[in-house]
């Protein structure tokens, strides 16, 4: 049950920052997605953090 939460959820992330056309058409979404994320111009290339994570996860 968590798990397909959990995949919704990153589903949806995917759709709404990249769009439907560009999710659909990109071969690894999540990470063009991470790699569009900026907080407080501080935490920018988190790309790299977020694929260590899912290596070791």
């Amino acid at each position: 049950m968590i798990t397909a939460l959990a995949l919704t959820f990153i589903n949806q992330l995917i759709i709404f920052v990249l769009g439907p056309k560009i999710a659909a058409s990109s071969t690894l979404p999540l990470l063009e997605t991470v790699q569009l994320i900026e907080l407080a111009e501080v935490f920018e290339r988190m790309d790299a953090l977020f694929t260590l994570l899912l290596f070791f996860a």
